[in-house]
């Protein structure tokens, strides 16, 4: 899905939780992202994204993802309203500004597409089983959990754009995809966030990158099934 820019919160500089001091250098998010770096070249490699860089995805295939898009933001939509009535304190601030921003775009995607509501489009495989996986995790895990399965969007979609601009020879019907998913500012806020706030619970690092890898599979699953 496209990352959807947040509320500008103002945090502190990363710091480490005491389940991450072996990380070394790393933060617990940069952390997750370099362990997960072989899905990010997977959905680089997705005939989906290889059609954006060459400007040969069929607009079929491209509608075919976008219109998607739709229940599985209005699914992230309910599930961050859902976590808000049961945080507090900044935990509770932070979500509400993800939750703004969802109602926004997905407001946004639903008049493009002159649709009523996310019950107009017929879920494919793809995103079923995504929408389902977060859904688990936002009900079973602290909601910190939640912000992890967000980020592996967050954080891969202004990569891939980053990445193909550096391979973009020249212009195509798709450069604006490029140019819309470049701004990082989603994962940056996402990054500060986790690394600099735990949870009365210590994150695992082990689960979190469970959760932080099965997240980027889900992605390469919807960026596979758009052309298959």
């Amino acid at each position: 899905m496209p990352c959807i820019a947040s509320k500008t919160f103002h945090v502190k500089p990363p710091s480490y939780s005491k389940d991450v001091t072996d990380l070394q250098w790393h933060t617990l998010t940069q952390w997750l992202w370099d362990n997960s770096r072989d899905l990010a070249k997977e959905a680089l490699n997705t005939p989906y994204i290889q059609g954006i860089l060459n400007g040969t995805l069929s607009p079929d295939e491209y509608g075919r993802y976008l219109v998607q898009d739709i229940p599985y933001c209005y699914a992230d939509q309910e599930t961050f309203r859902a976590l808000v009535s049961r945080t507090d304190g900044e935990m509770k601030t932070f979500l509400e500004g993800k939750l703004k921003s969802y109602v926004s775009y997905t407001r946004e995607l639903m008049d493009w597409w002159k649709l009523n509501d996310s019950n107009s489009v017929i879920q494919g495989t793809a995103v079923e089983s995504y929408i389902n996986y977060k859904k688990l995790v936002a009900g079973k895990m602290e909601p910190h959990y939640f912000l992890i399965a967000n980020l592996a969007c967050e954080r891969l979609w202004p990569w891939l754009a980053a990445e193909l601009k550096k391979r973009q020879q020249k212009p195509n019907v798709y450069t604006f995809w490029i140019t819309d998913n470049l701004s990082d500012h989603a994962a940056r806020e996402t990054e500060a966030y986790l690394d600099n706030h735990n949870p009365s619970q210590p994150i695992s690092k082990q689960q979190a990158l469970g959760v932080f890898r099965k997240c980027m599979s889900e992605e390469v699953a919807f960026f596979k099934w758009a052309t298959a």
